[in-house]
């Protein structure tokens, strides 16, 4: 399906398209539009790194209270998107591209609810959770990939906490406001282990290529 291109074949299409749409969507379902949120907004941005699985964790464990509202207006855009995604490569080049556009409009507005003092409490056990991520997760991940066939570069690689990933805790707050003062100690966590396995990830992802490398030629040999 060509759908960006039919959109773009009005004048202004990409703008003029989605406000018909929310025009309508006001009028005939307002209740709508209540759904989501910023919850919604961060949802878009990627499914594993935002807040539906951590949503449905804390939920099925019963450390929160997350509405059914809320759940929806998680899955709701990421259908959307999977939909369009997959009907239109156009589209998904352009819905692609625009995801990394939102990250730092989302962690200015929760480093504005953040103080000097808390980057320097929680800072410490995120560097440690960032290492974490990286090694003890890493070796796992590197199992999994080389059990399914892989050679293990991947799962190194995939070792690492994504930048957007910072907004999850502020997201989960909003659906369960009891949790509230513990999102902003856990959006510092989750920014310290982004900067640690920034640079630890590429190391352990550099060893691994690097074993692989030497058993390849001792196989050679």
């Amino acid at each position: 399906m060509r759908i960006k291109d039919s959109i773009e074949k009005i004048p202004g299409g990409m703008m003029v398209v989605p406000l018909i749409i929310g025009v309508f969507a006001n009028t005939f379902f307002p209740d709508f539009l209540q759904i989501g949120g910023f919850v919604t907004a961060i949802s878009i941005v990627s499914l594993n790194d935002g807040p539906f699985f951590t949503m449905i964790a804390l939920g099925t464990a019963g450390l929160a209270q997350i509405p059914i509202k809320s759940l929806f207006g998680v899955m709701i855009p990421i259908v959307i998107g999977m939909i369009l995604g997959n009907s239109d490569e156009k589209m998904r080049k352009f819905l692609t591209s625009a995801g990394p556009v939102l990250i730092p409009f989302f962690a200015f507005g929760l480093g504005t609810g953040m103080h000097v003092n808390m980057l320097l409490q929680a800072g410490i056990a995120g560097v440690f959770l960032g290492i974490l991520t990286t090694f003890v997760g890493g070796f796992f991940n590197v199992i999994a990939d080389k059990l399914t066939g892989g050679s293990g570069i991947a799962g190194a690689a995939a070792s690492s906490t994504a930048g957007n990933a910072v907004s999850t805790p502020a997201a989960i707050a909003i659906s369960d406001p009891t949790i509230a003062a513990l999102a902003n100690v856990a959006a510092v966590q989750v920014a310290a282990s982004t900067i640690t396995t920034a640079i630890f990830t590429p190391i352990l992802t550099t060893i691994v290529h690097r074993y692989n490398n030497k058993k390849n030629r001792v196989k050679t040999t």
